[in-house]
């Protein structure tokens, strides 16, 4: 694969070259200012998402960026990121609160505020963040979306809980599954909704709800993502002379079955899950190297050697999208050739890279502010 050279003058130089976004809430024509108030991965008809967390088309993933061998998808997040003065021409949405990750479709982004406990969204066309649902305060969210509904996971203490919002009409939150334990990433596709618990089961219900059944047990397990037919996770294991533990990518049909090691397990720990429609995309968190395998299985391939570790990817049929520590949105075709700089993020970290079908979103991680740039 060839290695990405992109060489700048400046971070500026790159804003200074790109147009306006619209209903960017730093453009002429925005509808409002930033909002205090504000959190998603990607859903049916939606796309991957983001968090340190996606997959695209039919179903969501986890595209956050996640410690290895840690229960699945905590967002890289914290301060110590700087914004740059004057704000970037990328700014969509300014102090979201802390989101996890993002889900879009095709009329807005969505995403768990943080600080508020509180699932917001904003219009792609412009407009100030608005309130659809309120859980505890300073609760922690992910969020995944599909044609009919918007799907809320909250944490708060040692319990979980999933509502469903109808992305039309009366905002009032449904619940759908509830636990005693942390969960802190969720997938969603035409079937039904998946997590992991902190004990490592992968868990299901349907999407109106229903009692929770057991889809899979695994050893340790993080990140989950679902496309039409089947349901992904990255598995943790420590017999074979594993210590500390081997990662593989575990796949098994939403309907139930039994799972599948897509490659042996290797030492290395396995971040950020993306889908296409024939790959899982992931970064191997020793060498910060973009990933791949075939849907069914097979050797694990290199999509690009990059000089700096990635942090978070994002795929769909325009290609594949990752972020890298020093601020860089690249992407490349899903076999790593043709790559190209997108953006600069303009707050670091960043992380949450979510995509549609005209442009890349992220969230940087010191005031917690979605950005948006042209794919």
């Amino acid at each position: 694969m060839k290695r990405l050279a992109v060489v700048l003058s400046s971070a500026a130089a790159l804003a200074a070259c790109v147009p306006d976004l619209p209903g960017s809430q730093l453009t002429g024509n925005a509808a409002a200012g930033p909002s205090s108030a504000g959190a998603a991965g990607a859903g049916v008809g939606g796309s991957g998402g983001a968090g340190p967390g996606t997959g695209a088309g039919m179903g969501s993933g986890g595209t956050a960026a996640t410690s290895s061998g840690g229960i699945g998808g905590k967002a890289v997040t914290g301060a110590g990121g700087t914004d740059i003065a004057p704000p970037s021409p990328y700014l969509f949405v300014a102090d979201a609160g802390q989101p996890q990750n993002l889900a879009v479709d095709s009329m807005f982004v969505y995403w768990a505020n943080a600080r508020t406990g509180s699932l917001m969204r904003a219009a792609l066309a412009g407009g100030p963040p608005m309130l659809l649902a309120s859980g505890p305060a300073s609760a922690t969210g992910w969020v995944a979306v599909d044609s009919a509904s918007v799907y809320w996971l909250w944490s708060s203490g040692p319990a979980s809980e999933i509502d469903t919002v109808a992305t039309a009409g009366n905002f009032q939150p449904t619940k759908v599954a509830s636990t005693t334990t942390v969960v802190q990433q969720m997938a969603v596709n035409r079937a039904g909704i998946y997590w992991i618990e902190a004990v490592g089961p992968v868990m299901e219900t349907g999407l109106n709800g229903g009692t929770p059944t057991q889809l899979a047990t695994t050893q340790i397990a993080n990140d989950v993502a679902a496309d039409e037919q089947y349901v992904y996770w990255v598995a943790g294991f420590t017999d074979n002379g594993c210590n500390p533990p081997c990662y593989s990518i575990m796949q098994v049909r939403d309907s139930g079955g039994t799972p599948v090691q897509l490659f042996p397990p290797q030492p290395s720990g396995i971040w950020s899950l993306a889908l296409d429609a024939t790959h899982v995309y992931w970064i191997d968190s020793v060498s910060g190297f973009v990933m791949r395998v075939g849907k069914a299985g097979g050797t694990p391939e290199i999509v690009e050697t990059i000089g700096v570790k990635a942090t978070s990817v994002a795929a769909d049929d325009s290609g594949v999208y990752w972020m890298d520590e020093s601020g860089a949105i690249n992407a490349a075709q899903s076999d790593g050739s043709s790559p190209r700089l997108v953006a600069l993020a303009p707050s670091l970290p960043a992380y949450g890279i979510t995509l549609d079908d005209a442009s890349v979103y992220w969230i940087g991680a010191r005031t917690g502010s979605i950005f948006r740039a042209p794919k």
